[in-house]
């Protein structure tokens, strides 16, 4: 992974998490809807490992509606604070035909 400022502080960092805040990032723009991709997620104590197509993406953007005073004059302001992104995938075997994969990872977790 290339090198990166953190998008909550600013600092550099080389990783999926910055080292000064714990921001934790993301980055979706090496994924291709035409290539399958392996995507790895914690769940109940457990890593599960699964090759991935993705769909399709939604990007919702709520506007907030709120009034604004100037000039002694009232004005409404439309702006958007809130934002869904959802992105759905179809699951796909591996090359060994496995859909998903598991480790059990709650006894690292206890005792690190």
């Amino acid at each position: 992974m290339e090198r990166h400022n953190c998008p909550n502080c600013g600092a550099p960092i080389s990783s999926t998490q910055c080292p000064y805040c714990g921001t934790v990032f993301y980055d979706f723009t090496v994924m291709d809807f035409d290539k399958p991709t392996y995507i790895q997620i914690h769940h109940n104590g457990q890593y599960i490992v699964f090759r991935a197509l993705a769909r399709s993406m939604n990007v919702n953007m709520r506007p907030d509606e709120y009034d604004y005073y100037a000039d002694n004059s009232v004005y409404e302001q439309i702006s958007s604070r809130a934002m869904d992104v959802t992105i759905d995938f179809s699951v796909l075997p591996d090359d060994e035909g496995v859909l998903v994969k598991r480790k059990d990872i709650s006894n690292e977790i206890r005792e690190g």
